[in-house]
């Protein structure tokens, strides 16, 4: 009783934390310290303060340990525990370098124990309830390199009650959460029940949740194998997402619901597990007998086992987290079987899906079966859809054995990008193969196969024809017949290949294009044909190939090479040695021509010998090399002439050039002509060590250069170079210097042009001076931050230091670029300053730059600008227009403004600027044949965010003749109006040979014009064509009037109003239609399609003077126009127009030969009868080229009775005078001789009009009213 008084005693209590401390020191390699034991014996202890340490660090704490029990129930063998609690428990866990953790190292090793292990069972009738056991908040830290285990496990809780009996045992597990961080994880809940008893395990209440997932689930096990055993299981949508710490590559789209539901009875499991997304489920059961025997001893017991699964609407892509695969399946899956040896196995699989979609296409049916019977296999696939069709069979007898097997392979436009997954694959494939054999060991394998193939493509390259005859035997490959056909390449092979013995094998081709091939070829335009043949002989050791390819024609977008061929031959083996030889005939381009190209290598496995010959009649250059590349690459020029027109190059003296990972080196590099041209080079080049390096080019003709590219105008002189490079890898450094002697472009001659550069301490210096001997010179100065990064051989100017350049202009002509853009005549003088600084994010440049007296003339595109001023100021990012001006003949252009820059002017940040333009009958441009005058003002405006033009301008007077507009631009003239469907008719008879020929020629233009994209700017102008605007072409001459709104967004560019026809004619089948009236009607809209509404008449007169009107009337959109025609007023076919047309009277008033005329499209009298028509129409060509009118018309019917001439003329814009005279006899006392007309336009809508004639004179008031 002293003993149970003497512990509750405080100091007691102390001494006894103290013996603990030591006793639990034996055992560990670490420190055991207790703070304070408090409590009672009887009932309830409580431990604080608990700290395990090692080597001064805390391995593991606990704030407390209370316990409370009762010691009564211990009299009936009976353990109570009313509570165990762990108050804020923290462990420090660390993973070691040898992926041990460091507590695995705490407990002492012990000695092993002498005494014998008790094997003896025994039962005890203990009893043992533990009412309540809590973790609260438990905090873990993990110091682990591992990504998948967490850095913090915190608020970690668990509660739990537990029971323990002989018969009975209970665990409840009421509560276990946790957070972890790194990857943050978070289980809100875990919880079950789990009870033991007679034999039965039973879990219930099972739940398991964190914070976007839970599962539900419950289990019954029964011992005795009679009974019953189950397990069902059932989740939420999972949510994949809050595994990616775990699988990131895993990227499931679906949520799907699992459900799974298994019960074992009697040796015969059941089970069925589905998962659910919307409308996507897959539905797997499972049957399997003898399970449990077969897993206790797999070598005594057969499983039997059938498997079945439904796949409905399973889209691939969103399960399995790869976009790439677009399938959706809807099918069944069957697996029975018996055993699990292969060689006992017997198993049959059926798999069928249908109605599926596979990357887009549908497919019907695959139907797969697999019979499997112990080491013999069957089985076939049929595959129907809309990418094609395939049928599979295989029949293997004897796996284990001795093996026989065939197989067998059909398609039919089978596409195999969606089968594969690959959309570089389209394919249209047709094939049969057939494989028949035995043996699987390469020794034993006796096979043949053969291959068919027909109308097929693989990746747009159509196959034609394949056949292939294969046999395999005794490590030697036959090859019967290989055969392939398309259209461009045609290939045949047959011959013996053996792994151990002789082989003998050829292939011959002929290649008749590229065409077929064009899906691999860039889009710049090849062509090519020509043969091919090789051969492949001998034992492995040392096989022999001889080859041998020729092509002709071969096109490369502008390289051109009439013929050439490549020979190779050599040996493959113990030693690899080839001689290749290229030969190559005419080979042209838009630069350079060469007649042959002769190249000679022989090549082995380290290095090469090269020999190489290239000419023309201006060109010879001979080569000879040795290229090697085992340790280092090293190229050795044993000699190397060049021989230039009256140049002679040669290489002094034999040149070795060596690279290897830190260095390029170049020794004795010395190319020199007829003694006085050199080009040297030698040292090193260093990526990590000292530079060595030195380069010279002495009086190097630039002019003969210049001319052999055939660069016009071209640069004379001759150039000298200096340059040095030193210093190291890391601080380079370069001097140079530059002249040219004798120096000239084009017509003007230089008194100095030289340079120097020099580069130190990342500062690259530059100077040059450019003075003509006459007056004018340029002079550049500058100083550039720049890194030169040897390592790399590239080098870049540094962004965050400041630039300084100069730049001065005296009087340099403007003449110097007169042959550059082919002009006439070109004058005025260039004066200017200046100066950059700033960095080349920033730079600030300040100065102005002058043009004075300037003057250019262009006839070939009526270019004549004279008396050009321009003056420009530069002032950081402001630009100044101060001057500008241009006169042309008549009229003159002026304007002025500033254009400010939200950053540097070379960005292009436009930011409040204005440009004014002002035009005064100006003609920008002003050809015989096409000329434009334009009067009005034009402004530029900009904002920070927005570029916006407009204006108003005027076009008192143009006229534009559409061949000579695209001959200007480069293009051959072709109409583009469609032909009306009379002609198309009539060149369906006897073409009629124009006699008359018209004196227009054409065009020479040396260069085309390229046009540059508008700007992304928006405005609006406004466009005047009073009167006096002619569009004209070989068969039209109209006369515009109109208003045009031209509005131009940022993507597309609008046109608003309306053009009208004032006069004008079109010339059908020699016959002359003179436009009554017509309109153009522009309504805007993205895509330009004006409305056309024009009416052309031709009065048709007989002998007996009798007239009538044929109307011709064009309507609807300019894409798509309809024609039509009308007699007097009356509709008629195009059969009736042409017989008026042609013959001036209506199909049922021909005669019988003018009737076959009609029908016979062979006829050549209607071509006699047409001959005046096609005369008269020349003839008016031809005089109105001749004088400088704007209307002329020779009017005739089909012969040249009553023939009259009529020309007009514009002497103002408002005053139009015409003549007529007639120049045919006549006996018509009606008709006038002659007339002469006078049209003066008062308003736009008010013309008086007087004429005067042989048989009357007087004067007309008319009103032109527009009709809605």
């Amino acid at each position: 009783m002293l003993v149970l008084v003497l512990i509750e005693i405080p100091p007691v209590k102390q001494k006894i934390a103290r013996i603990a401390e030591n006793q639990v020191g034996n055992f560990i390699n670490g420190e055991l310290h207790i703070g304070r034991l408090e409590g009672n014996f009887w009932n309830h202890l409580r431990v604080e303060e608990i700290a395990l340490t090692q080597n001064n660090d805390t391995l593991a704490s606990i704030k407390a340990i209370d316990l409370r029990y009762n010691l009564k129930p211990i009299l009936r063998q009976e353990l109570f525990i009313q509570s165990f609690d762990i108050v804020q428990p923290r462990l420090n866990l660390v993973q070691l370098k040898d992926s041990t953790w460091n507590l695995e190292h705490i407990a002492k090793e012990q000695e092993p124990s002498t005494e014998p292990e008790d094997t003896t069972t025994s039962s005890s009738s203990w009893r043992i309830n533990l009412k309540k056991m809590g973790l609260e908040n438990g905090f873990i830290s993990i110091a682990t390199p591992d990504s998948i285990i967490p850095k913090q496990i915190k608020e970690l809780n668990i509660t739990l009650a537990a029971f323990y009996s002989e018969k009975q045992q209970k665990l409840s597990l009421d509560q276990f959460s946790f957070k972890t961080r790194e990857p943050d994880v978070t289980l809100n809940q875990f919880t079950f029940k789990l009870e033991y008893t007679n034999q039965t395990l039973n879990l219930s209440d099972f739940i398991l949740k964190t914070a976007l997932n839970q599962i539900n689930g419950e289990a019954l096990y029964a011992a005795d194998s009679t009974n019953a055993s189950s397990a069902y299981l059932k989740t939420t949508p999972i949510e994949a997402d809050e595994f990616s710490f775990a699988l990131p590559d895993l990227k499931i789209k679906v949520k799907p619901e699992i459900e799974f539901d298994a019960k074992m009875q009697n040796e015969v499991l059941t089970s069925t597990l589905n998962l659910i997304a919307e409308e996507q489920k897959i539905e797997v059961k499972l049957k399997v007998d003898q399970l449990s025997k077969w897993i206790a001893n797999p070598d005594s017991a057969d499983l039997n086992y059938d498997l079945s699964a439904i796949l409905d609407q399973i889209k691939v892509d969103e399960w399995s987290g790869m976009e790439d695969l677009d399938y959706t399946l809807n099918g069944e899956i069957a697996v029975k079987g018996h055993g699990t040896d292969p060689k006992k196995l017997q198993a049959d699989v059926d798999a069928n899906l249908f109605d599926s979609n596979i990357a887009g296409y549908l497919l019907d049916k695959l139907d797969t079966k697999v019979n499997y019977l112990a080491g013999n296999l069957k089985a076939t696939l049929d595959l129907y859809s809309d990418f094609g069709t395939m049928t599979a069979s295989a029949d293997a007898r004897n796996i284990f054995g001795t093996p026989n097997y065939k197989a067998e392979l059909t398609t039919k436009q089978l596409n195999l990008a969606p089968l594969l997954n690959n959309d570089s694959l389209p394919s249209d494939i047709n094939l049969h193969l057939l494989v028949n054999g035995s043996g699987f060991e390469p020794k034993k394998i006796k096979a043949k196969a053969q291959l068919e193939l027909s109308s097929s493509n693989v990746m747009e390259v159509p196959l034609d024809t394949a056949f292939a005859l294969i046999r395999y035997a005794g490590e030697t490959v036959d090859i019967d017949s290989l055969t392939f056909e398309n259209p461009s390449l045609k290939i045949n092979a047959q011959g013996t290949y053996s792994l151990s013995g002789q082989s003998d094998l050829t292939l011959n081709g002929k290649l008749l294009s590229l065409e077929a091939f064009q899906a691999f070829l860039p889009d710049a335009i090849i062509e090519t044909s020509g043969e091919l043949s090789a051969r492949l002989n001998g034992t492995p050791d040392s096989l022999e190939v001889t080859s041998q390819i020729t092509l002709e024609n071969t096109i490369y977008d502008e390289y051109r090479i009439e013929n050439a061929s490549l020979a190779a031959n050599g040996s493959i083996g113990k030693t690899f040695i080839f001689d290749a030889k290229m030969v190559a005939r005419d080979f042209k381009s838009s630069f350079l021509n060469l007649d042959s190209i002769n190249v000679e290598s022989k090549i082995f496995a380290d290095s090469l010998n090269l020999t190489a010959s290239v000419g023309n009649k201006d060109l010879q250059t001979h080569l000879q090399t040795n290229l090697s590349w085992k340790d280092q690459i090293r190229i050795y020029l044993a000699s190397w002439d060049l021989a230039i027109k009256d140049q002679q190059w040669e290489l002094e003296s034999p040149s070795t050039i060596q690279i290897d990972s830190t260095s390029y080196q170049i020794d004795q590099f010395n190319l020199s002509s007829n003694g006085n041209q050199l080009f040297k080079m030698n040292g090193i080049v260093s990526t990590n060590g000292n530079e060595d390096f030195n380069m010279t080019i002495s009086r190097f003709n630039l002019g003969g250069l210049f001319e052999t590219l055939k660069i016009d105008p071209p640069l004379n002189g001759f150039l000298n170079l200096n340059l040095t490079m030193a210093g190291t890898a890391q601080a380079p450094t370069i001097d140079g210097d530059f002249n040219i002697e004798e120096s000239g472009y084009s017509d003007y001659n230089f008194s100095k042009a030289e340079g120097s550069v020099n580069y130190a301490q990342n500062i690259l210096k530059t100077n040059a001076e450019l003075a003509l001997e006459q007056d004018g010179s340029f002079l550049l100065n500058a100083e550039v931050p720049f890194n030169l990064n040897l390592e790399t051989m590239s080098g870049q100017i540094d962004s965050l230091k400041e630039i300084n350049a100069s730049t001065q202009i005296v009087d340099l002509p403007l003449a110097l670029i007169q042959q550059a853009i082919h002009a006439k005549e070109v004058t005025g003088m260039l004066n200017g300053e200046l100066t950059v600084k700033g960095t080349i994010d920033a730079l600030k440049p300040i100065g102005q730059i002058k043009l004075t007296d300037g003057n250019i003339k262009i006839p070939e595109y009526g270019i004549d600008y004279q008396d050009m001023q321009l003056r420009t100021s530069f002032d950081d990012n402001i630009i100044t227009l101060d001057t500008l001006g241009i006169r042309s003949n008549d009229g003159k252009m002026t304007g002025g403004g500033k254009m400010s820059f939200a950053s540097e002017f070379y960005n292009g940040e436009l930011n409040e600027s204005t440009i004014n333009l002002k035009f005064d009958d100006f003609y920008p441009i002003n050809h015989k044949q096409v000329n434009l005058q334009l009067s009005g003002d034009m402004h530029l405006d900009a904002q920070k965010d927005s570029v916006t033009f407009g204006g108003d301008l005027e076009i008192p007077r143009s006229e534009i003749y559409l061949p000579t507009v695209l001959n200007m631009m480069g293009k051959v003239y072709t109409p583009e109006i469609p032909k009306p469907i009379l002609v198309e008719e009539i060149e369906k008879m006897n073409q009629v040979k124009d006699t008359t020929t018209a004196a227009t020629a054409e065009l020479e233009i040396p260069d085309s014009i390229s046009t540059a994209s508008l700007p992304n700017i928006t405005g609006k102008i406004k466009v005047d064509i009073p009167k006096n605007t002619w569009i004209k072409n070989p068969n039209l001459r109209l006369e515009l009037s109109g208003d045009l709104d031209i509005i131009k967004h940022p993507e597309f560019l609008e046109i608003f109003g309306s053009v009208e026809v004032v006069r004008g004619q079109y010339e059908l089948l020699g016959k002359t239609f003179v436009v009554s009236e017509g309109v153009i009607t522009f309504e805007g809209g993205e895509e330009i399609n004006p409305t056309i509404s024009l009416k052309a008449d031709y009065t048709v007169k007989n002998r007996d003077t009798d007239s009538k009107t044929i109307q011709l009337t064009v309507e609807g959109e300019a894409d798509d126009p309809t024609i039509s025609f009308t007699l007097d007023g009356e509709s008629i076919g195009e059969g009736e127009a042409l017989s008026y047309i042609v013959f001036g009277k209506g199909m049922n008033e021909l005669s019988t030969s003018e009737q076959s005329d009609m029908s016979d499209a062979g006829a050549g009298s209607m071509a006699v009868s047409a001959a005046a028509l096609l005369v008269s129409s020349q003839l008016s060509r031809l005089l109105g080229k001749s004088f400088n009118v704007d209307y002329i018309e020779v009017k005739s019917t089909d012969s040249f009775d009553n023939a009259s001439l009529e020309v007009g003329k514009y002497l103002t814009n408002d005053l139009f005078v015409s003549y007529e005279q007639q120049i045919g006899a006549t006996t018509d006392d009606d008709l006038s001789r002659y007339e002469v007309r006078l049209e003066y336009e008062i308003l736009k809508f008010l013309f008086l009009q007087l004429n005067n004639s042989t048989n009357d004179s007087g004067f007309d008031v008319i009103f032109k009213v527009d009709k809605d």
